[in-house]
């Protein structure tokens, strides 16, 4: 199933604007895709924040992402010299009295001045000091993916949930509930950075129930004994396993020394010699596929570079919110902050006559002008675009209006479908080879940078869990 018919309900009436959808998946998954940006070897959480307001949330196309962050150390304090792990001799978690959570930092990330009336999707439902910090900052909506039993009884999580629920109960305008993971058919979300789809699309919904092997995605095929369920603390369950596997295996070595001495042991007399060695291969092979399958799951879980993070960001909005066209892009500053977010978004649709023929056509902003148009305050002036596809002229005109410095594109379609008759052509300008496509051409003028995304960066799949799992 293509993603951008996943949740998405469309109501088309003649004029093509009157359509309703259901962007949960999109939000959601905006979350989702920033937790792996997160270094935390335990757990990761993301968030993003929603402006529903009036104004901003136009009848179907729902609102505008206004804040993006995950869990991570403050500003200025680098990864490697702060306590990411437990203290070994008190067992105590340093990390929590340093940490960021994904909540403020979203909100400190925010484009608005206010976030009064905004929605926060998170992936891991907020601790008391979060639930605070949302409700003082005037949020009217908190959707969350799963709920952590381990820590559900503990008092900062439970004063969250009665927090939360008795808020909901006395403002009938506040919404709190669980993300509705049930009503997806396909859970995993694969995010490719290589050739699009056959519809232009660059991701792909898998199921994650076993025994499923055709809608495994290829990643998780590779990994024995993996499980869709337990990406995001895969690490931990099948430590656990090679744990009790090594227990089992050394036990199985002494009893193999007590036969070989001449002894019979005391325990476990029922298996022969022969029936002990046999176990112990076994055994010993299902820890070499453990073992793999733990190095895969910490490949997985890794972070993902920047350049991964915003272009993903690009290819979320172009699938996840029913653009036809799977255009999406993401503006980014020199702080490494996403100020837009845009998609290809169908404005109007007329009817027009051509060759005397009455044909209808649709009136679309592609996606880089959207995601100028939906940025925070600040100025473009040497900013970043990532864009699903190369921009075309027109586009490629407010880009370099707008002040942005450097273009990274995942397909140059654009440029290749609509100027093929020019596209290898170069002229002389000012001493210099200058391309005549005419928007390679602006942009070489205007010294804007243009990269490749799949000549310059890693193509690695990223899969996005939306399993509604109570860790």
């Amino acid at each position: 199933m293509i993603v951008s018919y996943m949740f998405i309900r469309t109501m088309a009436t003649r004029s093509g604007t009157d359509v309703e959808k259901n962007l949960d998946p999109y939000y959601m998954a905006i979350a989702l895709l920033a937790e792996r940006r997160s270094k935390d070897p335990t757990r990761k959480v993301g968030a993003c924040i929603v402006d529903e307001r009036e104004g901003n949330n136009k009848k179907g196309e729902g609102g505008r992402v206004v804040g993006i962050g995950y869990n991570g150390m403050p500003l200025n304090c680098p990864d490697e010299l702060m306590p990411w792990k437990k203290n070994p001799e008190t067992e105590k978690k340093l990390k929590s009295f340093y940490v960021v959570h994904a909540e403020a930092n979203a909100i400190v990330n925010m484009n608005p001045q206010s976030v009064a009336d905004c929605a926060v999707y998170v992936t891991l439902h907020p601790c008391c000091e979060c639930a605070k910090t949302l409700i003082l900052s005037g949020v009217s909506k908190v959707v969350y993916l799963s709920f952590d039993t381990c820590y559900g009884n503990k008092e900062p999580f439970k004063e969250s949930r009665t927090f939360l629920e008795k808020r909901k109960n006395e403002n009938g305008k506040f919404e709190y509930r669980q993300f509705p993971s049930d009503e997806l058919d396909k859970k995993l979300l694969e995010i490719q950075f290589g050739n699009p789809q056959e519809d232009g699309s660059h991701s792909i919904w898998w199921k994650n129930e076993e025994g499923d092997s055709v809608n495994e995605p290829p990643s998780k095929k590779s990994r024995p004994g993996s499980d869709g369920k337990k990406y995001k603390r895969g690490n931990k369950f099948i430590t656990k396993e090679i744990e009790l596997l090594q227990e089992e295996i050394d036990l199985l070595k002494k009893e193999i020394e007590l036969f070989e001495g001449g002894r019979k042991p005391v325990y476990k007399n029922h298996r022969t010699l022969d029936e002990c060695r046999r176990i112990l291969q076994e055994m010993e092979k299902c820890m070499e596929e453990c073992e793999e399958t733990k190095k895969g799951i910490a490949e997985e879980l890794k972070p993902i570079s920047w350049e991964q993070y915003f272009m993903g960001m690009a290819i979320i909005a172009g699938d996840l919110t029913g653009s036809e066209a799977h255009e999406g892009a993401c503006v980014v500053n020199e702080d490494s902050r996403i100020i837009g977010l845009g998609y290809c978004r169908i404005i109007d649709q007329i009817e027009v006559e051509k060759k005397g023929k009455k044909l209808e056509k649709k009136l679309d902003l592609h996606a880089p002008v959207v995601a100028m148009v939906n940025r925070n305050p600040v100025s473009l002036r040497d900013c970043t675009l990532y864009v699903t596809r190369f921009p075309c002229n027109e586009c490629a005109k407010v880009i370099v209006q707008a002040g942005i410095k450097t273009v990274v594109y995942l397909d140059g379609q654009n440029a290749e479908e609509k100027n093929q008759g020019c596209a290898e052509q170069q002229v002389k300008v000012k001493g210099k080879n200058v391309s005549q496509d005419p928007t390679k051409k602006i942009f070489e003028i205007a010294r804007v940078t243009c990269v490749s995304y799949k000549e310059c960066y890693e193509p690695r799949r990223v899969i996005l869990d939306f399993s509604k799992s109570d860790l």
